[in-house]
Order: structure tokens, then C-alpha cells, then sequence
């Protein structure tokens, strides 16, 4: 029978033994280090246990000694001494008093009465348990006492006796303390044993103690060791005894000795170590069995292992790797790891196939389909449309305030957005349409069969009524718009390629931007070329510094009672190769909306202030944009530009307009003020053509007002012109604050400017825009004839 489960040399076998073996050695050394650890264990339970006993009973004399100083601060009230005590009655008042005493701590058995005798010998009352006394005679209890106190008595006349009770060991008294800790007890007094609870030999102490024992007693001190008594080993801790208290030098010294029983404390520690021993042996034969069961199944494994690595190599990645029974060998785990590793991993590259696929074509962010399909899709719905005669809309979409969500609650919320935007517009389609999320918050959407207008304004406005809630954005609410641009085929308009339809949307995408959003704009022709035409300025824009395009031209300002050239303004101008000059209204805006008017502006600022260096302390007037005025590093840019070209703070003034100072006003002023700082001179451009120019004033204090031409232009002719006029030098004058007239043209409006006090002139009276050598060629000539 066992043959057939263990054959000679087979795997089985082999199994058993390789599982077994180890398992008792094991068993073998644990027993060992439990049974040296255990030993150990047990002595220090032992100690401990003992020294536990001794720190109980010292604190039950504590307690007694605290008993009897209780009792005894009750001693001078009661009645039975608070009279006059006669020599004859003494003891007799102490016999029922020591009765209350017994009563109240069974312990207590004497009571001395000492009453000083005034010259005369003291009165001495003592009052034993079980024996009374004269005054002159004695009555003692065997031992010294386990405690006492003393208290002080006032007599009536006049004279203060001392009480005195005292506790000793009794038998019962031992018996119990013994019994509390399951040992025995002792009392030694002068080399014999006065009290025990154990039968002890009849020879002197001496013969029979140990010496740690007789040493502690010599040395007065407490003491530990073992005990051999009563045919059994005890633990035994021997202290000396302070009972009374007053130390009475005639008493003879007295011991306690503690026996506990060896091994106290640590019987749980042997019945948890007889549980382990135990439970050990039962897990090494349940091993054994399990290993004998395990080999049984190593060959049916083997067999199932063969047989799944054959299917793997077919490819097949349903196959299921047999689990392995416990205790199987290294190499048959590492076998059948290999086959876990190579069907996951397979099955792992199938899944990321899967996944790359649709990465490849959806966005991973909305679910949307991406640019990629969109193009397949595209090309499927142009086909369809060629085939079929139908309509064909692509739509392009963008949020309208999207970028303010990134910049001020991170991207974070902005993909959360993304998310809920992506659904509404997904709820607004047709089984046939296709949206798509073509990058950041653009997306385009191909609509088949919109062939008349209503139909495609219908379905914007389903799309633009989805976005008309705000968009819940963690706690708050925002309101997110949305442009749309489309391009529609008309039936058997299949001119072009479906990729010009994608163009054309984003063309009218760019116009719906362009008048506010939250519309839809349909591509017409003239968009085309409008973009075109704007695009290729801002692409030349971007390389017009490079190929030194950009020209500074310089515009007289003179006093209005001199005529003497008082400064100049430096104005921007554009000599483009193919367009010829394009004026500043054209491309200031297009570099304020790329971003182009900071190096722009920083380069005129800098090229400006070397010329402006050669005047002689005249003024230079430059133009800000409210771009610039908002970017942080402005202050440094123009504490730059005149440290590198020498020209002094005073002789630079910067004209700043009304739109800079109502964006980030907070910001503007503080910019501002560091300006002013430096030693700039700040100029009000275009004053009166805004709906804030007072409340800019009252803000804010410029050295400055230069008055819009629309009100010079009329002033020869409109009575009102020059009443406004009047109003602003007037302004000007109560604020201490230049006044610069532009646009004058005519000697006309240069007498009544004169005429109403303005300080300042400029215009095509006294020169156009020039360059830098005709207007220090001019500032020469007219200055020496204004002189």
C-alpha cells in the first residue's frame, strides 16, 4: 500500500522526503531554541514574579502603617482619654478602647499610655492583647510589631501624654498574606523563626538557611535566592522589617521572608509553549500528509503543463495554465510562471493593439473621434454626397472664454469642461453626424443632408442652445459660448477637395470670432480672401524688424506762442517691399493681437531714445500700447532703452491711452507709478475720445493732455468745437497740466488755439511725419528763426 504511493526512487517519494526532512530538522531546532529561550523566560517570570510579591507586601504595610496614623490622630478625641487619668484606672480605660482599635484593623493588638510624672517617674499604661499591666509592669506580644504610631494627648491638666498602637504578624495574619500569593510567609527575629506558615526545622536558622539568606540578614538588607523547605525549591526574598516608629535600638532586628513556589508566573508561559509544541508537531504531520497528497499530482501536472505550452505555441491565448499544488518544485513553478507570463503578456499586447488602434483615432480625453478619422469620415460623407446628390455641412466649432477657465482654475477644470462640453454637442447629433475634437477647444462636425439654409440654422441653434447654461466647474458656474463656422456643399457642388470644406469652415470660424462669438458665420468667397490677405501681413510682420522694414519717422511739437520746436513724437511706419506703406492702423493691430507689439514697441522705444539723444534736451514722445503697459517686465524695458542709448528720464515722455489705463487698472497704476519714479513724463493720448478720460484724470496724475484732432479739425467752423476745447485747456490749466493740441493744419486753428491758451501744437503745419536727419535739419532752422 505505501509502495504505491511512495515508490523507490520515484518523484513521490523523492517529494515526501525533500518536504519532510527539512520540516523536522526544523522542528528539532525550534524545540531547542524555544526550549534555551523558555528557560530563560522562566527565570525572569520567576524574578519578577517575586519581586512583585515583595512590592505587594511592602505596600500592605504602607497601607497599615497609614491605618494606624488615621486611627491615631483619633485617639486624643475619644472619651476614654480625654479626662483625668487616676494611677489606679489607667489600664482600664485602655481595655475597651483597644477593643474599638481591633475593630477597626484586626492587626492592631497593643496600646501604651505614657503620661509624664512632672519630676517624678513617667506613668507608663500598657495594654496587650490577651494581658494587662500596672503602670510599672510589662506586658509585651511575641515579635517586634509590623507598625506603629504614636500620638500626642493634652490632659486637663495641662500636661501632654503619649499614645502609642501597635500592629504585629499574627498566625492568621500570615496565613492570609500567604494565601493571597500562593506562597508562604515567615517572620525571623534574632536567628529563629518567630511566625510561618510552613513547617520549619526545629535546629537553629543557621543550620538550615542558605547563606544569600544568612548574608542579607547579616548585612540588613533584602536578599533573593532559592529555598529548599518542605520537601519543595522555593523563590524566597527575605527583607528587613521597619515597624515601628521610632527605631527602638533594644528591639531585636526582625525579617520577613517571601516564598513563592518555583516556576511561579510562568505557568501561562508553559502552557502556551506546550500549545505551540504541540501545534508544531500536528503542522509537521499534516506537511508530511500534504506533501505525500502533492506528489500524487506532479505527474498529472507535468502532463497538463506539456500540454498547454503545446497550445501556446498555436497561438492559442484561451488556454489555462493548471494551478500548481502547494510544495511543488522550483523548476515546475518557474515552468508554469513562464507559461502564466508568455499568455499574459500576449494577451496584454492583443489589449494595447486594441487600445493604440483607438488612440489612433478617437481623443482620449472627450471620446470624440480625432483630426485622423475625422478625415476618413470626411471623405466617407463627400463620397456619399458625390454618390447620393445630397447636402453636405462641415461645421468648425470653437468655446467662446475657454482660455480665461485654463488661466485662472488650471487645466485641470479645463479638461473638465472639455468633457461636459463634448457631451451636450454629442446630444444635439444625428445618427449620421460625426463630431470631432480637433485639438484644445476647437472641434469640427460633419453634418450629411443639410441642404437648405433653415435646416443648418436649426441645427446651429440646437448647438448653440446646449451651451446656454453655464458649466458647472467644481463649486462655481461658468458661462461658456460657442462659435461656429460653416461650410456647406450644395448637391453637386463637388468641386474641390473634402479637405478645402475644413478651410473654409475655420475662414468662417475666424469671422464669427471676429463679431463676438456664440453665431454661426457661413463661408462666403470675400472670407478667403480677407484671411488670406492677413495672414500673409502677420507672417511678414513677423520678419519686418529683420529685414529693417520698420521706420521711425519723427512729428514736430512747437509752442503755441513761439513756435519753437519743443520735442518731437516718434511715429511708426512700414515700408513694405511688395505693399508699399502700410499705415499703423493697419498693422498695430494685427501685432497687438500676435503679441508682436512687445518687441515691436520695445525696439522703437530703444531706436527712438538714441536719436533723441542728439536734441539737446528736447522732449520724445513714443506711444505705448495698453500690451505693453500690461506686461511686467515694461518698467524694466524702458529703464533699458535709456541706460543703453544716454538719454535723460526728463527728456522721455510716454503716451499711454485711455483703453491701457481700463485694463488691470490696479496693475496699470501701479506700472505707472514706477514710471513716474524714474523720472518719465506720462502723456494722456487722445483725451476726450473715450467715456473715462475725468475718471482717468482723477486716478491718475499725467503730466500731459493731448487733445484729439476730431476736436481741432472743426474749430474754425463749430462754435462747439471751441467750447470743448476751451472746457479741456481749462481742465488742464486748474490740474497744472499741459495741453497738446494735434491735428493742427491751418494758421486758423493755430490763432484760436493760441488765442484759448493751449501750451502745445502739433501737425502738418509745422511738418509731417519725417525722418530723424530732415527733423534735426528743420529743428535747426526753425528754432534760429523763432529766435
Amino acid at each position: 500500500m505505501i509502495g504505491r504511493f511512495l515508490p523507490h526512487n520515484g518523484l513521490r517519494s523523492r517529494m515526501v522526503f525533500l518536504s519532510a526532512a527539512p520540516s523536522l530538522l526544523c522542528l528539532l531546532a525550534m524545540a531547542a531554541v524555544v526550549a534555551w529561550f523558555v528557560r530563560g523566560l522562566q527565570l525572569d517570570m520567576e524574578a519578577r514574579a517575586l519581586q512583585a510579591a515583595g512590592t505587594r507586601f511592602e505596600t500592605r504595610m504602607a497601607e497599615l502603617r497609614g491605618r494606624l496614623d488615621a486611627l491615631s490622630l483619633l485617639l486624643p478625641r475619644h472619651e476614654a482619654l480625654s479626662g483625668a487619668l487616676p494611677a489606679e484606672s489607667g489600664a482600664g480605660r485602655l481595655r475597651p478602647l483597644l477593643a474599638e482599635l481591633q475593630a477597626a484593623d484586626p492587626s492592631i493588638q497593643a496600646i501604651e499610655l505614657r503620661v509624664p510624672g512632672g519630676g517624678r517617674p513617667d506613668r507608663v499604661y500598657r495594654l496587650a492583647d490577651g494581658c494587662a499591666s500596672l503602670p510599672t509592669a510589662r506586658c509585651e506580644v511575641g515579635g517586634p510589631p509590623l507598625a506603629e504610631s504614636v500620638a500626642a494627648l493634652d490632659l486637663p491638666d495641662g500636661t501632654r501624654a503619649e499614645v502609642r498602637i501597635s500592629a504585629f504578624m499574627s498566625q492568621e495574619l500570615a496565613e492570609a498574606l500567604a494565601f493571597g500569593e500562593k506562597g508562604a510567609l515567615m517572620l525571623l527575629t534574632e536567628g529563629a523563626v518567630g511566625v510561618s506558615t510552613l513547617p520549619v526545622p526545629t535546629s537553629p536558622l543557621a543550620d538550615w538557611a542558605p547563606n544569600w539568606l544568612l548574608d542579607a540578614m547579616a548585612a540588613n538588607r533584602v536578599g533573593t535566592g532559592s529555598l529548599s523547605l518542605d520537601e519543595r525549591v522555593w523563590q524566597a526574598r527575605v527583607a528587613p522589617l521597619e515597624g515601628g516608629a521610632v527605631r527602638d535600638p533594644s528591639r531585636p532586628r526582625s525579617f520577613i521572608l517571601l516564598l513563592l513556589p518555583a516556576g511561579a508566573g510562568a505557568e501561562a508561559l508553559d502552557r502556551t509553549v506546550g500549545a505551540i509544541v504541540a501545534a508544531l508537531a500536528a503542522m509537521l504531520a499534516v506537511g508530511i500528509a500534504l506533501a505525500a497528497i502533492a506528489a500524487g499530482r506532479l505527474g498529472n501536472m507535468l502532463s497538463a503543463l506539456t500540454d498547454a505550452l503545446r497550445r501556446l505555441g498555436r497561438g492559442d491565448l484561451s488556454v489555462s495554465i493548471p494551478a500548481l499544488p502547494p510544495g511543488a518544485p522550483r523548476e515546475l513553478v518557474e515552468l508554469t510562471d513562464a507559461c502564466t507570463l508568455f499568455r499574459d503578456a500576449s494577451a496584454e499586447r492583443s489589449r494595447l493593439s486594441e487600445r493604440l488602434r483607438w488612440l489612433a483615432n478617437f481623443d482620449a480625453l472627450t471620446g470624440l473621434p480625432n483630426r485622423a478619422l475625422l478625415g476618413d469620415r470626411l471623405d466617407l460623407a463627400f463620397a456619399t454626397a458625390r454618390r447620393d446628390g445630397t447636402g453636405l455641412v462641415v461645421l468648425a466649432l470653437d468655446l467662446d472664454h475657454f482660455k480665461e477657465v485654463n488661466d485662472t482654475l488650471g487645466h485641470a477644470m479645463g479638461d473638465e469642461v472639455l468633457r461636459v462640453v463634448a457631451s451636450r454637442l454629442r446630444s444635439c447629433l444625428r445618427t449620421t453626424d460625426t463630431l470631432a475634437r480637433t485639438g484644445g477647444d476647437e472641434f469640427v462636425l460633419v453634418a450629411p443632408g443639410l441642404e437648405e439654409p433653415a435646416q443648418l440654422e436649426g441645427f446651429a441653434n440646437r448647438l448653440l442652445a446646449a451651451m446656454e447654461d453655464p458649466v458647472p466647474i467644481g463649486s462655481e458656474y461658468r458661462s461658456i459660448g460657442l462659435s461656429i463656422g460653416a461650410a456647406v456643399l450644395a448637391p453637386g457642388g463637388f468641386d474641390g477637395k473634402p479637405e478645402a470644406m475644413l478651410q473654409d469652415a475655420d475662414l468662417a470660424l475666424y469671422q464669427a470670432k471676429a463679431e463676438g462669438g456664440s453665431c454661426l458665420r457661413i463661408f462666403e468667397p470675400a472670407m478667403n480672401d480677407r484671411l488670406r490677405t492677413r495672414r500673409a501681413l502677420v507672417a511678414d510682420l513677423r520678419v519686418a524688424m529683420a529685414r529693417q522694414e520698420l521706420t521711425i519717422l519723427f512729428q514736430p511739437q512747437v509752442s503755441t506762442a513761439t513756435r519753437r520746436i519743443k520735442g518731437a513724437e516718434a511715429l511708426l511706419r512700414w515700408h513694405h517691399p511688395t505693399r508699399g506703406v502700410i499705415g499703423p492702423d493697419v498693422f498695430i493691430p494685427l501685432a497687438e493681437e500676435t503679441g508682436l507689439i512687445v518687441p515691436i514697441g520695445a525696439w522703437v522705444l530703444e531706436e527712438a531714445c538714441h536719436v533723441a539723444r542728439r536734441w539737446g534736451g528736447l522732449s520724445l514722445a513714443v506711444n505705448v500700447s495698453a500690451h505693453q503697459v500690461r506686461q511686467a517686465s515694461f518698467v524694466d524695458t524702458v529703464e533699458r532703452a535709456l541706460a543703453r542709448s544716454g538719454l535723460p528720464a526728463r527728456c522721455l515722455e510716454l503716451e499711454i491711452t485711455e483703453a491701457a489705463m481700463l485694463a488691470n487698472s490696479a496693475e496699470t497704476l501701479g506700472i505707472l507709478s514706477r514710471l513716474r519714479s524714474l523720472g518719465v513724463r506720462l502723456a494722456m493720448d487722445d483725451f476726450g475720445t473715450g467715456y473715462s478720460s475725468l475718471a482717468t484724470l482723477q486716478r491718475f496724475r499725467f503730466d500731459k493732455i493731448k487733445v484729439d484732432r476730431s476736436f481741432v479739425r472743426h474749430l474754425v467752423h463749430d462754435a462747439r468745437a471751441v467750447a470743448l476745447l476751451r472746457a479741456v485747456i481749462a481742465l488742464g490749466s486748474a490740474l497744472d497740466v499741459t495741453t497738446n493740441a494735434e491735428g493742427v493744419e491751418d494758421e486758423g486753428q493755430l490763432s484760436l488755439l493760441q488765442a484759448e491758451g493751449c501750451d502745445e501744437a502739433q501737425g502738418y503745419l509745422f511738418g509731417r511725419p519725417m525722418s530723424a536727419a530732415d527733423f534735426e535739419a528743420q529743428l535747426g532752422t526753425r528754432n534760429s528763426s523763432a529766435a
